[in-house]
């Protein structure tokens, strides 16, 4: 980016001299100016021909036009592009009047999932609604840009306060409440929008995009849908997270991570019925907990490669464990809802299978209440497909995702997962224990086993075993594992056994 800043600024000069002088040292800018565009951007090369030829019929100035004109404008929406924004940006810093404006930086969340699950054609519709809904909600002398992918930058003069700009993020956040239709399909979207202020935040271009682009992750931590506005802290912020993105990255590329697994158990017979697998990371210097690098793997794209890494590793072990008799339960393997409806998930799996010689009967896939919500009739079609490949199918953290039932009862699941939420407390939380009845009885009603999470205490334990519980996991039976650990365990408890 900085090279670029550098660049547009040197040619904004030399075409300020050349305006000044010979037609061939215009010439010569002019192409040198295209032939960077053409590179950077992967502009067509019959655009060149098209320049050549235009200059042996002394038509230079109108294919100039219509060569900045392409340059200076995305194909796809109509809306000024990278380069537009950039000189723009020049331009209105530069300006010895500092007429302060603020820069939003807008980032579509989801949008690679949804090029995932219905082609790039249905992704460029969802870019050119959003560009026309843009135009109709912000002011006539907004400026709005599309820089690239998923991306869009909106340029407000700031006549007033800040109280405009907020009832038109607000107007927006609203309208993104209510679907896309396109091809008879209805698709949500939301956006995270980060603001950075001119010149009350930065002084340049750079700092200014910097600034709005750390206070766009900001906001993408808060949830879908929400908007922030920079402040000093951010920048050391988006800092760290970068950095540990980077790292993260290295980590799973090197197998760095670590697999830990905890028991479940059958509280009725005390027997172990399956375990969890939940990945670790360590280094030398710290331990980085499963909070802090996995909503950051989620928010770097690096979830996909995070998740293949624990199903693989999962696998294996499933493997190892059953031909060695130690163990006869199902591994469960936590998949997010970006790894669920990619478009590879399916023929990853059977890669998998063919690879590790894997049973798909000894795993159990977990998937998150939130990713049926999101795309719920694919989710019935594609659970359906994994379920009958013979894996077993779970619902984690069950009663934190506004469930819609009428979903629930079409959805091929094994089993319900009770959120640790409703079972931290719950003798001394009335709330939380008719929560609890009414989950155990529904997934009895549907045919469903139920699984609570995080029991830590007799007195929880009592009560879900006087309740109806199928099994429990928590640090009342046992804490998270390494492997070597987990297995000693299984040996131990082979051996109370006989």
């Amino acid at each position: 980016m900085d090279l670029f800043f550098r660049y547009s600024r040197c040619i904004i000069n030399i075409q300020q001299l050349s305006a000044h002088s010979t037609p061939n040292l215009q010439r010569l800018v002019f192409y040198i100016h295209y032939l960077y565009l053409s590179i950077f951007y992967q502009l067509p090369f019959f655009y060149l021909q098209h320049l050549v030829y235009s200059e042996h019929k002394n038509n230079i100035l109108e294919a100039k036009e219509k060569f900045d004109t392409l340059a200076h404008h995305d194909p796809l929406t109509g809306l000024p592009n990278r380069l537009s924004l950039i000189e723009t940006l020049q331009i209105k810093t530069d300006n010895m009047e500092n007429h302060p404006f603020a820069l939003l930086f807008v980032d579509l969340d989801g949008f690679k999932e949804i090029n995932d699950s219905y082609g790039h054609r249905f992704g460029d519709e969802i870019l050119i609604l959003f560009t026309k809904l843009l135009q109709d909600l912000f002011p006539k002398d907004t400026l709005i840009i599309r820089p690239g992918g998923d991306e869009f930058i909106i340029v407000i003069e700031l006549k007033t306060d800040h109280h405009s700009i907020q009832m038109c993020i607000n107007r927006l956040i609203q309208t993104l409440n209510d679907p896309f239709n396109i091809d008879h399909t209805e698709v949500y979207i939301s956006a995270s929008i980060g603001i950075s202020l001119y010149p009350e935040d930065a002084s340049n271009p750079e700092e200014l995009l910097q600034k709005a682009d750390a206070a766009m992750y900001k906001a993408k931590s808060f949830g879908r849908n929400s908007y922030n506005f920079y402040n000093d802290g951010l920048t050391q912020e988006l800092l760290e997270r970068t950095t540990l993105a980077s790292n993260l990255k290295k980590a799973i590329s090197n197998h760095d991570l670590a697999l830990y697994y905890q028991l479940q158990i059958n509280p009725h017979t005390g027997k172990i019925i399956g375990v969890e697998a939940l990945a670790r990371w360590f280094t030398e210097e710290e331990t980085t907990p499963p909070s802090v690098f996995i909503p950051i793997a989620e928010e770097r794209g690096l979830i996909i490669e995070l998740g293949s890494f624990v199903l693989e590793e999962g696998f294996k072990t499933a493997v190892k464990w059953m031909e060695q008799g130690i163990f006869s339960g199902r591994i469960a393997i936590n998949v997010s809802a970006k790894q669920l409806i990619h478009q590879n998930f399916l023929l990853q799996l059977e890669e998998l299978l063919h690879k590790t010689e894997c049973s798909p009967s000894w795993i159990e896939l977990e998937i998150t209440e939130s990713s049926i919500l999101e795309y719920p009739e694919k989710m019935i079609a594609l659970l359906g497909v994994i379920k009958s490949k013979g894996f077993k199918i779970s619902i984690d953290d069950f009663g934190t995702g506004y469930s819609s039932l009428s979903y629930l009862k079409h959805l091929p699941i094994d089993k319900l997962k009770i959120d640790i939420s409703f079972i931290r407390n719950i003798t001394m939380e009335p709330k939380n224990q008719t929560i609890v009845k009414t989950i155990i009885a529904l997934a009895k009603g549907l045919g469903m086993e139920v699984l609570a999470e995080g029991v830590e205490s007799i007195e929880e334990m009592e009560f879900l075993l006087v309740n109806g519980i199928d099994s429990i996991q928590g640090y009342y039976y046992y804490k998270p594992m390494d492997r070597e650990s987990i297995e000693l365990t299984f040996t131990k408890l082979e051996s109370r056994m006989q």
